[in-house]
């Protein structure tokens, strides 16, 4: 069974929900989807990389509404 949705709820977010995210500084579009996360301007062997930091606290989900 894929957890990929709760996951994204876990940040308060839904699959197909575009956030920004700030990673070392960046700031990037990104999103979750059910086979992971899907961040632009970014290649993608890095995506992963932002999944990771999100667990880890190296990337944090910046708030848009302001």
């Amino acid at each position: 069974m894929n957890k990929m949705a709760d996951v994204a709820k876990l940040f308060g977010k839904e699959l197909g929900e575009e956030f920004t995210v700030k990673y070392k500084g960046e700031c990037y579009k990104a999103y979750f989807k059910t086979n992971g996360i899907r961040v632009r301007a970014m290649y993608r062997p890095f995506w992963d990389t932002i999944l990771i930091g999100l667990f880890t606290g190296e990337a944090v989900i910046v708030d848009d509404r302001q």
